[in-house]
């Protein structure tokens, strides 16, 4: 749970008291702490986490076949996607930010 996190959960709760958490996993995320013990700034509830797995380290495709089932599971529903996104302040930033390649 990070700063981009929170915010990206604050905006989700003023569309919707209904809010799922999604985490897409690889292999090497064993070792990563549960939800429950993320401490989300005051006020804030903690939304129900779903992970999904990605065996290839895909994010994409995992994502969208989940917003797809919701769909279908929920006809006639409103489904918005939040995705928080790290934007730098100047162009050299993304070089250090944007090592996604380990998971």
């Amino acid at each position: 749970m990070d700063a981009a996190t929170e915010k990206a959960l604050q905006f989700a709760l003023t569309l919707s008291p209904d809010v799922q958490a999604v985490h897409v996993t690889c292999e090497t995320d064993e070792g990563r702490p549960p939800w429950d013990a993320a401490k989300p700034a005051e006020g804030i509830r903690v939304p129900k986490l779903v992970t999904l797995p990605s065996p290839f380290r895909l994010v994409v495709h995992p994502i969208v076949d989940y917003v797809l089932k919701v769909e279908k599971e929920n006809p006639g529903r409103t489904i918005a996607v939040v995705i928080a996104s790290m934007v730098e302040r100047h162009w050299y930033h993304y070089f250090l930010h944007n090592q996604r390649g380990r998971c």
